[in-house]
C-alpha cells in the first residue's frame, strides 16, 4: 500500500471524531478482557518523574484519562494525529486531567523536528503500524531513563470478519487472493514482529499480553454492523464496491448465527534504554516489510 493509499484510508475511517469514539466504546462494551490496555500498560512503569510526554497517533485522547494522577506536576502531554478535529478534545481531556496540553496536526513527521531526548514517556496505541518508519527518531527523542510504550494488535486480528468479507468480496467478483488494505496495514507492526523492528533502536523490551476477544451476541448484530461501518475503509479502499453494499451481505450472512466472535488479541511493548546512535541500521529497521519477515 502506498502512502497515498494509506492517507485515503485514515481519511476515510478516522476524520470523523464522533465515529472514532463510538469506535472505541464498541469495544469496550463487547470485551472479554474488561481491562484498560492502557492501564495494564501504565501499572508496569513508574511515571512519577514524568514531566514531557509524546502521545504519538493521540487521536482524541484516549490515552490522557489513565495518565492522570501518575505524572509529575506540571507534566505537560504533546498530542500529535493527522487530523486537527482532533485538537479540541484532546486539549479538553488534557485540562480535565490537570496537565498541560499541546497539539500539533501535522503527523508523525513531526517527530523529526522535535530536539534529542525531549520526553520522558512517549506512547503510541494501535497507530504505530501507520509510521513504523518512525521508530529511530522515536529512540532518538526519548530521554535515557524514558520509556516508549507501544500497544498494537496481533496479526490475527479481526480474522474472523476479513474472511467474512473477503467471501463477500469474493462472490462480488473481486479476486480472493488479493490481501485488503487492512492486512498490509496491520502486518507493518505487530505483536509478533514488533520486537524486530524495535530491537536496534532500544536496549531494554518488555513484552505485556493482552488476551481479548470481543463478542457480538445476536442481539448485538447492528453494533457489529456499526463497527463494520467505521472499518471499512480499510477493508475497501482501492474495491468497487460500497460500504452499504458489503454490510447488507454481511447483515444476511449474520442472521443464523447466535454471535460473532472477533478476534483482538494485543501486545503492549515497553522500551526503555534508547539507542539512537545506530543510525546505520536505519535502512533495515524502517523497512515494514523487512521487518515483518526478521526472527523475534
Amino acid at each position: 500500500m502506498n502512502p497515498f493509499q494509506l492517507d485515503a484510508c485514515l481519511a476515510e475511517a478516522f476524520r470523523n471524531v464522533e465515529r472514532h469514539r463510538d469506535a472505541a466504546n464498541l469495544i469496550r462494551e463487547h470485551s472479554v478482557n474488561r481491562r484498560n490496555i492502557r492501564e495494564v500498560a501504565l501499572d508496569a512503569v513508574d511515571l512519577g518523574g514524568c514531566r514531557q510526554v509524546l502521545d504519538l497517533g493521540s487521536g482524541f485522547g484516549p490515552f490522557i484519562d489513565v495518565l492522570k494522577g501518575r505524572l509529575a506536576p506540571g507534566a505537560r502531554v504533546t498530542g500529535v494525529d493527522v487530523f486537527g478535529d482532533y485538537g479540541a478534545p484532546f486539549l479538553a481531556a488534557c485540562r480535565e486531567a490537570g496537565f498541560q496540553g499541546t497539539f500539533l496536526k501535522d503527523g508523525a513527521s513531526m517527530i523529526e523536528t522535535f530536539p534529542a531526548r525531549a520526553f520522558d514517556l512517549i506512547v503510541c496505541s494501535y497507530s504505530l503500524y501507520f509510521f513504523p518508519d518512525r521508530v529511530p527518531d522515536i529512540s532518538r527523542t526519548l530521554r535515557d531513563a524514558g520509556t516508549f510504550i507501544a500497544i498494537t494488535h496481533d496479526r490475527n486480528n479481526m480474522r474472523e470478519l476479513i474472511s467474512a468479507v473477503k467471501a463477500i468480496l469474493a462472490e462480488l467478483g473481486h479476486r480472493p487472493d488479493d490481501p485488503l488494505p487492512v492486512e498490509n496495514i496491520l502486518g507493518r507492526f505487530t505483536a509478533e514482529n514488533g520486537q524486530a523492528l524495535l530491537q536496534p533502536w532500544f536496549g531494554e523490551i518488555r513484552a505485556i499480553d493482552y488476551p481479548n476477544a470481543l463478542v457480538f451476541e445476536a442481539e448485538s448484530q447492528p453494533q457489529l454492523l456499526r463497527y463494520f461501518r467505521f472499518k471499512s475503509p480499510f477493508f475497501l479502499h482501492g474495491t468497487a464496491f460500497t460500504t452499504e453494499t458489503v454490510a447488507r451481505r454481511l447483515e444476511a450472512r449474520l442472521r443464523p448465527r447466535d454471535r460473532f466472535v472477533l478476534s483482538k488479541n494485543d501486545r503492549i511493548f515497553l522500551c526503555s534504554s534508547p539507542r539512537p546512535e545506530n543510525a546505520s541500521r536505519r535502512t533495515g529497521a524502517g523497512d515494514p516489510s523487512g521487518a515483518i519477515q526478521a526472527p523475534l
